[in-house]
């Protein structure tokens, strides 16, 4: 009976230092290399997922932008990718500036990722986009034109970062129209909080249900932090709060290990690989 096991990756697997620990990847390894069918999901892009688990033999797909695509590592490509019309692109882009906000596009063109975003950036925004400048998997264009924001096609996410007042209004508003998916939550190392607005139907938890179905697995086992990891316990046979997870994450999961600062993850999924094994 395979059992696929899957964990999100900041606040969960990561630890405070966002890294994966020498200890974590060799238990995950140990595992893999005994037929563990293990991956992560993870708002991130491949182009971070690729460097933080690098010390990790992923064999499978991981799940990547809070389940808008799959990323495959061993050909560098996406698949199963879900675009947001051109239509919709322009009715977000006006939410985000009715509130005086302009948004990061993402678009994925012949494997690479590229991000356009007009105007100046906040100094949170700078911080946010130096992390992630010079990676292999993504190409920033912070000169675009207004007109080429919304004009973006392949626009796969539309992310925004600032505060709460802000951003809630944008979520209410997107929510409401019923044709986008959602992903409103504050940040693990900040008080900031970030939006993610995808096509509708997108979330982690129909991302891990294609995946169970592709590797053949009749029984999930989840590990998550934060609210976005909730959709994919619920469909999870078996799922997994780390200690320190939002309150509403501890009450959802099925039961609670230690801490992302423990290997928790890594640990839970090989002693429970070997008594399955």
């Amino acid at each position: 009976m395979p059992h696929l096991y899957i964990t999100d990756l900041d606040g969960t697997l990561l630890d405070d230092t966002s890294h994966v620990s020498e200890r974590s990847a060799k238990l995950l390894n140990n595992a893999i290399s005994r037929g563990a069918l293990f991956t992560v999901a993870t708002a991130r892009t491949p182009a971070t997922v690729e460097i933080l688990m690098k010390d990790v033999d992923l064999r499978l797909p991981a799940i990547v932008m809070t389940g808008a695509a799959m990323w495959d590592s061993s050909t560098s490509l996406y698949t199963e990718a879900r675009f947001i019309s051109d239509e919709l692109t322009r009715k977000a882009v006006d939410v985000f500036r009715c509130q005086g906000l302009e948004p990061f596009m993402y678009c994925i063109r012949h494997g690479m990722l590229h991000v356009y975003h007009h105007g100046e950036l906040s100094e949170q925004q700078q911080a946010f986009v130096d992390a992630r400048t010079g990676l292999r998997l993504k190409q920033f264009h912070l000169d675009a034109t207004a007109a080429q924001v919304e004009d973006a096609q392949n626009v796969i996410l539309i992310f925004g970062m600032g505060t709460y007042d802000h951003l809630s209004r944008v979520a209410e508003v997107l929510n409401a129209d019923g044709e986008y998916s959602v992903s409103f939550y504050e940040d693990n190392a900040s008080d900031q909080y970030y939006i993610e607005v995808f096509t509708r139907g997108v979330s982690k938890a129909e991302a891990v249900k294609r995946l169970a179905a592709m590797v053949g697995a009749d029984e999930i086992t989840v590990y998550g932090d934060n609210l976005n990891d909730i959709s994919m316990m619920a469909v999870a046979s078996d799922s997994a709060a780390v200690a320190n997870a939002k309150p509403e994450v501890l009450t959802t999961a099925s039961r609670i290990i230690a801490s992302n600062n423990e290997d928790a993850v890594a640990v839970d999924v090989n002693n429970h690989f070997r008594c399955h094994d």
